[in-house]
């Protein structure tokens, strides 16, 4: 049985906190997920809304990567760089590749960066 470190811990309320708030600012995928809290919910996807997304991402890609991961332990270590490629990719389509100015139907395209983590 390994011992938790405190990058496991660091890395699993990061994830927690990133899934939480990807499913607020996406409460489709949570429909989608079968959590009915979002049922009544959609996206709001005003500039600001999405420009409060791109800087929360910046931070969690700069959390996810101050985490030591050789100090992971268990499936942590396995899903570490996952999880951080998949962040980099939403924040690359939402600030280098900005579908949602292009046409407004890029807003999916974000969600079809993250989705495959939650499930």
């Amino acid at each position: 049985m390994s011992m938790v470190t405190h990058e496991d811990d660091v890395f699993d309320y990061l994830v927690a906190q990133f899934i939480k708030e990807y499913l607020e600012f996406n409460p489709i995928v949570g429909t989608h997920l079968g959590l009915h809290e979002y049922d009544s919910l959609i996206p709001e996807v005003s500039k600001d809304r999405m420009m409060w997304a791109i800087q929360r991402l910046e931070w969690f890609y700069n959390k996810f990567r101050e985490i030591d991961s050789s100090k992971l332990t268990g499936f942590r270590r396995i899903d570490y760089e996952p999880v951080v490629r998949s962040v980099e990719e939403a924040l690359i389509l939402l600030r280098d590749w900005p579908t949602w100015r292009m046409y407004p139907i890029g807003f999916d395209t974000v969600g079809g960066a993250i989705y495959p983590l939650l499930i």
